[in-house]
């Protein structure tokens, strides 16, 4: 089913995988409904109520809350219980397990739930009768439903107790209140202790969980693989040609679909995804769609390199004056491709929100990784462009000195053009012309062929030799980075003063 054609378990595999995603999709959907979150914040509560009235039996953990008895097992538990606790002898605090700023307790008179707000947040309070005949001993149970911060940052966020993807600031009333548009939240007894309203662009979709975002990626690449393995198939029975319009053609509808319908599964809500981490262009507006693109080119150019007889590409022009016009357009190509790497790179170390300087360990993030990962892979088909144009520019020019000169002047007449837009980083970008002319004529060299065969020693030279120039690169930038925010810095320093 996984190796004969046409791959029905590939197929299988995926159809169950994008059902499994899809179940998935919906039930996040139908949690972010008004109702349904209303329903799960009335879900936690009762079952917090549920936890002290439990704890309200427990008459020897009570006692020894005023007699000052607790051990350590008894804190932990006390600790660990799914409400908090104020214990008061007369009027003096004698216990706490959370140090939350609560509103009056004065007007909690009975065991039912009343709702109060604080400058902490909203908290359901009912009183805990004490097992004696002690009027002056009162234990509070405060149930959290919502903590509020005054102020918030990345570590201190408001947030309703019961789930996090329910807005922080959802309009919540008394619970007498008339509003046709707002939900109740009723307690174990059955009265409504508040009623909660929420507006459609406050409602948060974070996007897929960890598991279901695996779920999508294994959805993703079982259909690929289905597809690469059918195309496949088929250029070996008809031609290479049939597989490589076959590949582009597929690419063509997955991304036109991906650009006029979005992404599916509110993926486009993951950070990768905004713009506001890293955007270039309509067609690289997110760092997501930068790592897409990069991996639809590293398709079509794998596929070109093993399924077609590419070394072969050009070899047949018919006059010396149409191969020269190849060439200097394969040319003209190459080192426009070397600046379109070189400015994705640019961009993503300049204009972006992507700490990539990991030469300051607290500044790394996980977007850090990311970025990193897209870098490798785009560096890693830029370098299997090259190789493959290098090896068309040899089909039509047998003359590897000659081919030099020509990837030379073409690098030159770029920066004269471009002059006034690369002004900047002229000799960077001279830099890159110099190891463009290295880096073919090391694949012009025989020892240095490239292989399948990642451990070999040239093969590992490689790997060192792309590696360090992309290093270059990165840390070129980032300095550069770092000056101008110095100067930005200095700049508004001198105007504060």
């Amino acid at each position: 089913m996984f190796r004969r054609y046409p791959y029905r378990g590939w197929l299988i595999l995926s159809i169950v995988l994008w059902g499994v995603a899809a179940y998935f999709h919906y039930a996040h959907l139908r949690l972010l409904q008004p109702q349904q979150m209303a329903q799960t914040i009335t879900n936690d509560l009762q079952k917090r109520e549920l936890a002290i009235k439990d704890f309200s039996t427990d008459i020897t953990s009570i006692k020894k809350i005023f007699t000052d008895s607790l051990n350590n097992d008894d804190v932990n538990r006390l600790q660990r219980l799914p409400f908090y606790i104020y214990a008061y002898d007369k009027d003096t605090l004698v216990y706490w397990n959370s140090n939350n700023s609560i509103a009056d307790l004065s007007r909690v008179t009975d065991k039912h739930t009343i709702i109060l707000k604080s400058p902490g947040g909203i908290f359901g309070v009912s009183r805990i009768q004490y097992p004696g005949p002690d009027s002056n001993r009162k234990i509070y149970a405060i149930i959290p439903v919502q903590i509020a911060y005054p102020v918030e940052n990345d570590y201190l966020k408001s947030h309703f107790v019961s789930a996090d993807y329910i807005p922080p600031n959802a309009k919540v009333t008394p619970g007498d209140t008339a509003d046709n548009n707002s939900y109740s939240v009723k307690s174990i007894y059955g009265n409504v202790l508040f009623k909660i309203g929420f507006h459609a662009s406050d409602i948060l979709n974070k996007g897929p969980d960890a598991i279901y975002l695996w779920l999508i990626i294994l959805a993703a690449l079982s259909t690929l693989s289905w597809l690469q393995l059918l195309i496949i198939t088929l250029s070996k029975k008809r031609s290479p040609l049939f597989g490589l319009v076959a590949t582009l053609l597929v690419i063509a509808i997955l991304l036109s679909c991906r650009y006029y319908f979005g992404l599916p599964f509110g993926m486009e809500n993951l950070a990768i995804f905004s713009p506001r981490l890293y955007a270039s262009n309509p067609y690289l507006s997110s760092l997501g769609n930068l790592v897409i693109n990069t991996i639809a080119l590293l398709w079509i150019i794998v596929f070109i390199i093993k399924h077609t007889p590419y070394k072969s590409f050009l070899s047949g022009l018919p006059s010396a004056f149409l191969k020269w016009a190849v060439a200097i357009f394969l040319s003209a190509l190459l080192i426009g491709y070397a600046l379109g790497y070189v400015w994705i790179v640019c961009g993503l170390v300049l204009d972006s929100n992507i700490p990539l300087d990991v030469s300051h360990f607290f500044t790394i993030t996980i977007y850090t990784v990311l970025g990193l990962f897209s870098i490798a892979i785009i560096t890693a088909v830029s370098c299997l462009v090259f190789y493959f144009i290098n090896t068309l520019l040899g089909n039509c020019i047998t003359n590897k000195y000659v081919k030099y000169v020509l990837i030379a002047v073409t690098g030159i007449i770029y920066i004269a053009v471009f002059y006034s837009y690369i002004r900047q980083y002229q000799e960077f970008y001279f830099i890159l012309i110099i190891w463009v002319l290295l880096f073919i004529y090391l694949l012009d060299l025989g020892q240095l062929k490239l292989t399948s065969d990642l451990f070999a020693p040239h093969m590992i030279f490689w790997a060192i030799f792309i590696c360090s120039f992309c290093t270059f690169i990165l840390q070129y930038f980032n300095h550069i980075k770092g000056w101008n925010l110095f100067q930005s810095r200095s700049i508004n320093n001198t105007l504060a003063f």
